[in-house]
């Protein structure tokens, strides 16, 4: 049960949150929905950048479970000529978009650091095993925050190292770029591969 009191709200869990503060998140969420923007930290990448990547990639289909970074991008993509497929779970992802990319479409899965750790064993069959040039986009959660103590943050790096992945990082519009000629290498060499999105709280 949520218990309030003046100006706090008492979650089940024990944490406090001043009602200022979350009148400010809601602020910048609802900023970034009508301004087009991705806040993270002092960078950040526009939806604009993200939409005008999607294009030049050839992108069909987007398989995804959004987060709170990824989802402001949702109702943008919409509007593009590709299909948006939201799995329920993120080891769907994986051989859903592999059955795509054998039907000649060209997917981009979507999805969090957490969704990776969870879908690992269908990364690897569909990778390693069937060797299907999957290329990702994977929000690294808190990334941005040094201070955080979420381990999801701290077991990120060894996962995906484990998992052997090629990646680059992608936190503003100026490392899009990098990251089109990244996904052009991997495809060029039939090899998957992964944008890392450096993300912040959430």
């Amino acid at each position: 049960m949520i218990r309030c009191t003046p100006g706090i709200v008492r979650m089940p869990c024990g944490k406090r949150l001043w009602l200022s503060e979350i009148r400010s998140a809601v602020a910048r969420m609802i900023c970034a929905r009508l301004t087009g923007w991705s806040e993270q930290g002092d960078k950040m990448l526009t939806t604009e950048g993200i939409l005008e990547s999607v294009t030049t990639m050839g992108i069909t289909h987007v398989v995804w479970i959004p987060d709170s970074v990824t989802g402001q991008w949702e109702s943008s993509l919409e509007r593009l000529p590709l299909r948006l497929i939201r799995v329920c779970r993120e080891g769907e992802a994986w051989p859903l978009a592999a059955g795509l990319y054998a039907g000649n479409a060209t997917p981009l899965v979507i999805m969090q650091s957490t969704g990776l750790f969870e879908s690992g064993d269908a990364l690897r069959n569909v990778v390693y095993d069937l060797k299907v040039p999957i290329y990702a986009w994977i929000g690294v959660r808190n990334w941005l925050n040094p201070n955080s103590v979420d381990s999801a943050r701290r077991f990120a790096l060894p996962v995906i190292s484990a998992w052997q992945l090629n990646c680059c990082w992608l936190q503003e519009d100026a490392d899009l770029p990098a990251m089109l000629k990244h996904y052009q290498e991997c495809q060029s060499g039939g090899l998957a591969g992964a944008a890392l999105i450096a993300e912040g709280a959430g």
